[in-house]
């Protein structure tokens, strides 16, 4: 074991987290072992390993002037932080809320005081879809981007030397995980005058909302999906892109504007079985890999066409 005493998490199914070392944790009784991790995320330190395609390989180097530590690095368009973190009782950063506190406490209870003892996370609140969609430099023309992400998707495919049915499963996702804001409500919830002469993707800065709606454009993506035979990897890449599908869309989000509310109730009852059916093949961290590479080059897209270059 390359380093004993290092700590690592372990998160159960509500934010609870135990802290252990690796020492202690991996010569526990089998049986005990795997009820302690039982539905539990283990977040392991880098010093653990690193990943090779997406899995885990303990022999990896750790490289000492490398940045790990990437958990305040996201930056929005204005160049401000989207979340930050405050050990105990450092003041929270100004604009942002607080969505959760985690206690990490370990060792001695005299190690640590009541309060200097918890990671508190804030977010910068922003709109539902959390892609930059109103909040963009330029417009964006929704053919325009969804063309660019597929070229990157092939792209990055071949990079990673992927599997022909994960990387025909990328492509076709990334030419399709748009499509769902082709509607009126999701066009003016960006500000867009122009629909249905001009569809964009992200807004670019035209101007204040004109509605307000819970409509989710990845599920109006994956619904047209359905009209294909596209495969499930595909369907899921698309639903999950933002984070839903993972296992399920609530309720109040599981509607289309274009589709009957059948077809969209029957869609979303198959979206947490296909989730399951994916795991089962890819392994939990093997899917949530595959995820973001729709996520890298939808990025790429949008940051290429903000930029004004037209490569894909």
């Amino acid at each position: 074991m390359r380093m004993p005493n290092a700590q690592l998490w372990i998160v159960d199914g509500n934010d609870q987290i135990q802290v252990a070392t690796f020492d202690g944790f991996a010569n526990r009784d089998r049986k005990k072992l795997a009820r302690a991790i039982g539905n539990c995320t283990v977040v392991l330190p880098p010093a653990a390993g690193a990943l090779d395609k997406g899995f885990l390989q303990g022999d990896a180097p750790f490289l000492d002037n490398l940045e790990y530590d990437l958990s305040e690095k996201w930056i929005d368009e204005n160049g401000m932080a989207r979340r930050s973190r405050a050990w105990g009782e450092d003041m929270a950063p100004e604009g942002m809320r607080l969505v959760r506190t985690l206690d990490v406490r370990f060792g001695d209870e005299d190690d640590y005081g009541e309060t200097a003892r918890c990671w508190h996370w804030y977010v910068r609140p922003r709109a539902a879809d959390d892609d930059g969609s109103r909040s963009a430099n330029k417009p964006q023309e929704l053919r325009c981007h969804c063309g660019r992400a597929e070229g990157y998707a092939r792209r990055l495919a071949a990079a990673l030397e992927l599997e022909e049915t994960e990387a025909e499963a990328l492509r076709l996702a990334a030419a399709c995980h748009d499509r769902g804001k082709d509607r009126e409500v999701w066009q003016r919830s960006i500000g867009n005058r122009d629909y249905p002469q001009v569809v964009l993707a992200k807004a670019g800065g035209k101007g204040a909302p004109l509605q307000w709606s819970r409509y989710r454009h990845e599920f109006g993506s994956l619904l047209e999906m359905h009209e294909s035979a596209a495969p499930e990897l595909a369907r899921h890449l698309v639903a999950a892109h933002h984070g839903r599908a993972r296992p399920h869309f609530p309720d109040e989000e599981a509607f289309d504007p274009k589709y009957p509310d059948a077809f969209a109730a029957l869609a979303a009852e198959e979206v947490p079985a296909r989730f399951v059916r994916l795991q089962k093949k890819y392994g939990r961290w093997g899917l949530a890999y595959l995820e973001s590479l729709l996520r890298v080059v939808d990025a790429w897209a949008s940051q290429e066409e903000v930029a004004g270059e037209a490569k894909a």
